[in-house]
């Protein structure tokens, strides 16, 4: 884990959230195990933002 942060949502209770970075991850697309952090941090995210990990 790299950080872990609480959101606040207007009157919602508080919503805790963990960051970490990721470096290989198993996929049944045909290319499982990759270290490419930009696919690995779409399958944490749920969308592509970018790398969690630095260079």
């Amino acid at each position: 884990m790299l950080a872990a942060d609480t959101f606040l949502l207007g009157g919602a209770p508080p919503v805790p959230a963990l960051f970490g970075c990721i470096t290989s991850y198993t996929s049944t697309t045909g290319n499982g195990n990759s270290t490419n952090s930009s696919e690995a941090s779409t399958g944490l995210l749920g969308m592509n933002r970018g790398s969690l990990c630095p260079s």
